[in-house]
């Protein structure tokens, strides 16, 4: 009822939906449930994000750059309190420089996220590029 309401976000928890999936993979790092149930079956073109990465349900079997790895190779945009950011943010950047990830797939997340910015007011509508939004941001925040 969500997905059909425009619901722009999903978070996706750490559950293991073993009967579903066959494995005891949590949902937040199954590409089953987040690109084939809520991409395709569901139509959801929203942003998904996942639960806290720093719950011991994940924490206790990944490591920081394994559990966001996985996250975003299975479908996730947004990779919610990963217990250490840095590891996780070198692990996923790393994966895009060497091919493992492509531009592409790295674009679709950020094309969602600025489109529910663009929607929601948080990038104003007169500026043209987040590019700008930023720099305007900053013009008029710094001081003199």
């Amino acid at each position: 009822k969500g997905i059909k309401a425009g619901a722009d976000f999903v978070m996706v928890s750490h559950i293991s939906v073993s009967r579903v999936t066959e494995t005891a993979q949590p949902a937040s790092m199954s590409e089953l449930i987040m690109k084939t149930i809520l991409r395709e079956e569901l139509g959801f073109e929203g942003v998904i994000i996942t639960d806290a990465m720093d719950m011991a349900s994940i924490t206790d079997e990944y490591s920081s750059e394994e559990a966001a790895l996985g996250a975003f190779e299975a479908g996730a945009d947004i990779i919610l309190m990963p217990t250490d950011f840095e590891e996780a943010y070198k692990n996923i950047l790393s994966a895009v420089e060497s091919g493992e990830i492509g531009m592409d797939r790295l674009d679709e997340s950020v094309q969602r996220i600025l489109t529910v910015k663009f929607m929601r007011g948080i990038i104003p509508e007169n500026v043209d590029s987040p590019v700008q939004a930023a720099t305007a941001q900053a013009v008029t925040t710094t001081p003199q």
